[in-house]
């Protein structure tokens, strides 16, 4: 009787059913145990993700992309099938691809057979169909609050229409990876917060250990806010009211920076990004200063090999008495993170410039005022003979 109800067949389906159950339910729990071990790294996540992708939906082409702070799309790991004719595409504009409608949509993306939906899907996809034959797709988005922040992306050729629970699996892959995001960048800002500390306090000692002298501040700023900004120079500048003076420049050989100290001092103006933070008295950034067109420190810049820079100025009473400034090798713009580190490192350099201020006035009153103490002393030991007070 029971056999009749179930026949072979249907106890075959089951036990298929059942392995594959337990295999998606091990890769994610296999997913989730590399995530507990890798809290301030996200990359092994990502290949572990694309390794049961591999292993369970036999795919022949596999991507996870994400979205930097340039606002484009960058591939975080790839594998397989015309992986270098993609790499070729990325970084990319968002808007400028299949993964741009996953994320805008923050839905699941199927294409059972590319080959048949050619009208309708990017250039990007049509490229690789053309280069590599018939596939289809299946991309996911990565959403963090709600918003993408990237995609997997997997492709089977010959085509082979992804299965519901498959769709469903590469979702909850989707989920882990940003967590696994999300892990690494509270790790990363829990690090960075401490470190920012610990160079606030530093500087703070050497500001506490040189009432007298600014300079042990300032080279501390510099080589700190360089640091610490992940940069190849980081500079201070002091403004007299009409000339900049570069008073600490940290990162490069001494014969570097006396060519760059050569250019100084010098107006403040848009030929350089301490003249325009001066002019703008709020932090500036160039994104390459060897391909800014206003800018006239273009030599001394290809010798400190800086390319990308940002400068706060350092503002007291709201007047501008200089600049801090981190300049790096690699093209582009530092968070917004940066820019909040450098103005509080500015502060301090203000605190420190006030101290070391008031210091030497108080130092010259006292110095008038015992001057002055000694003369009337003399005047009134010598009231029959003013030789000894114009002594």
């Amino acid at each position: 009787m029971a056999n009749s109800k179930h026949p072979p067949e249907a106890y075959a389906a089951l036990e298929r059913e059942l392995a594959e159950a337990r295999a998606y339910q091990a890769a994610s729990a296999e997913v989730l145990r590399v995530i507990s071990s890798s809290v301030a790294d996200a990359q092994p996540v990502f290949e572990k993700i694309l390794d049961s992708c591999e292993a369970l939906f036999d795919a022949t082409q596999l991507v996870i992309a994400l979205i930097h702070d340039d606002g484009q799309l960058h591939i975080a790991t790839i594998r397989g099938q015309g992986s270098s004719l993609i790499r070729q595409a990325f970084p990319r504009p968002v808007p400028d691809s299949l993964t741009a409608l996953v994320i805008a949509e923050g839905r699941a993306v199927h294409i059972p057979d590319v080959g048949a939906a050619l009208d309708t899907v990017p250039a990007s996809t049509r490229a690789v169909y053309d280069r590599f034959g018939n596939f289809s797709q299946l991309l996911a988005p990565l959403l963090r609050d709600g918003q993408g922040i990237g995609s997997i992306g997997l492709a089977r050729s010959p085509p082979k229409p992804f299965t519901e629970k498959e769709i469903a699996l590469l979702t909850t892959f989707a989920d882990q990876a940003v967590i696994a995001i999300e892990n690494a960048r509270l790790f990363r800002e829990t690090q960075e917060a401490l470190e920012s500390q610990t160079a606030t306090a530093e500087i703070l000692q050497v500001i506490s250990e040189s009432p007298t002298d600014v300079q042990p501040v300032f080279e501390a700023i510099a080589e700190r806010a360089r640091a610490l900004c992940d940069a190849r120079i980081g500079a201070v500048t002091r403004f007299d009211g009409e000339l900049l003076h570069l008073v600490a420049y940290q990162g490069v050989s001494r014969e570097v920076a006396d060519e760059v100290r050569a250019a100084f001092p010098l107006k403040p103006g848009r030929g350089s990004i301490n003249g325009r933070a001066v002019l703008a008295r709020a932090p500036v950034q160039i994104a390459d200063q060897l391909a800014d067109p206003e800018y006239t420190l273009k030599d001394a810049m290809r010798s400190s090999a800086a390319r990308g820079a940002l400068a706060v100025p350092l503002l007291r009473e709201g007047q501008v008495i200089g600049t801090i400034t981190v300049s790096r090798g690699a093209v582009g713009l530092f968070p917004e993170r940066l820019v909040t580190l450098l103005q509080t490192f500015a502060a301090q350099a203000v605190i420190a410039i006030e101290n070391v201020r008031m210091f030497n006035e108080t130092r010259e009153a006292l110095e008038q005022q015992t001057a002055s103490a000694e003369v009337l002393r003399v005047i009134s030991s010598s009231v029959a003979d003013t030789a000894p007070v114009f002594e």
